[in-house]
């Protein structure tokens, strides 16, 4: 993985408990590992439309069992993304946030791409493909 990828996962990981408190309005998602087709993938749950914090993924798996490439989200979502101050070693941490929601009619659209968006990858081709991130180094000597 690319050490700027790793960084940021690594500055999320490290606050995101913080972020948790800090908007508890908000669903903040835990960022997984996997093996997907020989490359290292960080991946969250995409819910159904909500308070949401971007989370620095590469793919996002949905409700129903399937996976779909980050950018194909993001090319709907960020143009209502917010950015959330006070979190270091981010390009930008951003979530759909209760401002977005009131000036916008962004919970119409997430749902509608949703419900149109069809998998990139299913369920079933990551399962057992986990990373461990204690095992998960990046080290530049």
């Amino acid at each position: 993985m690319e050490e700027s990828k790793t960084t940021e996962l690594w500055h999320y990981l490290r606050d995101r408990s913080q972020i948790v408190e800090e908007y508890d309005e908000y669903f903040v998602p835990k960022v997984s590992v996997v093996l997907l087709d020989n490359q290292v993938l960080r991946g969250a749950h995409l819910t159904r439309p909500t308070y949401y914090v971007m989370p620095p993924v590469d793919i996002f798996w949905l409700q129903n069992d399937n996976i779909v490439f980050a950018e194909r989200v993001l090319s709907v979502l960020k143009p209502y993304l917010t950015k959330l101050e006070g979190f270091e070693g981010f390009d930008e941490l951003n979530a759909i946030s209760e401002y977005t929601c009131f000036d916008t009619d962004v919970m119409d659209i997430w749902e509608s791409m949703y419900d149109s968006l069809t998998p990139d990858f299913k369920m079933s081709q990551i399962e057992g493909q986990g990373l461990g991130l204690d095992g998960f180094v990046d080290v530049t000597l």
